[in-house]
């Protein structure tokens, strides 16, 4: 990463591998898009999501993001719904930047 996007950020980024599932709404087609995968950083103004395979967003598309925290995973913890809007994707579209709101 360059020293000018590192100056951008406003928050420290947090690595982590928390797994997580996506859903949005496709305004095309008004289908739904879930995909699988993991919170690689996150800060309190974003996060960054790798996903397992393609699933063809959009920048400034609006997401739900599901995540189990790890202290939880003995069956009584809830979810956690984060809702974002992304701001970025790779050349692939596996690796996605998004803004918390």
């Amino acid at each position: 990463m360059t020293p000018q996007a590192l100056e951008r950020r406003r928050h420290v980024r947090r690595a982590m591998q928390l797994p997580v599932a996506l859903y949005a709404h496709a305004r095309e087609d008004g289908g739904t898009r879930i995909c699988l995968g993991r919170i690689r950083d996150a800060s309190p103004g974003g996060i960054r999501v790798e996903i397992n395979s393609r699933c063809d967003l959009k920048n400034g598309a609006t997401v739900f993001v599901y995540a189990m925290p790890g202290e939880i995973h003995d069956g009584y913890g809830l979810p956690v719904e984060i809702r974002a809007e992304v701001v970025w994707l790779d050349k692939e579209g596996r690796n996605i930047g998004m803004k918390v709101e």
